[in-house]
């Protein structure tokens, strides 16, 4: 993850990967709550995850492993009838964090870089 203003993090874990449809909405979801759950509160991943829960609007760009989403986001995205991307990342009870989002595929990732902040997930059709 790349905030605007040149901040990075490469330590958060993710989990529960998830690809939804509705409409020309297509939402690519996961999980970073596990991030907050240590004994170590100096823990890199602890501290970025509560930086970007705190820095929400200033995300600039997330990177994932192109083995993990580029399949499934390619075959959804051939099937949808003018596609709009969205991101949709949990926090658990700090809330959900949610991103239109442009994809762009690099040699060992995709970036998708954000468009906007939205407020639901109806927000993108």
């Amino acid at each position: 993850m790349t905030y605007k203003n040149g901040g990075f993090s490469n330590n958060l874990r993710a989990d529960h990967f998830a690809l939804e449809v509705a409409g020309s909405a297509i939402v690519l979801s996961f999980d970073l709550s596990p991030n907050f759950r240590t004994r170590n509160k100096q823990e890199n991943s602890y501290l970025d995850a509560v930086e970007l829960a705190e820095s929400r609007a200033d995300l600039a760009f997330v990177e994932l492993d192109r083995n993990l989403v580029l399949e499934p986001l390619h075959r959804e995205w051939q099937r949808t009838a003018d596609p709009k991307l969205m991101l949709a990342i949990s926090l658990g009870d700090r809330g959900e964090l949610q991103y239109r989002v442009r994809p762009e595929v690099k040699q060992i990732s995709v970036r998708f870089s954000v468009i906007e902040a939205t407020n639901n997930r109806s927000d993108v059709a």
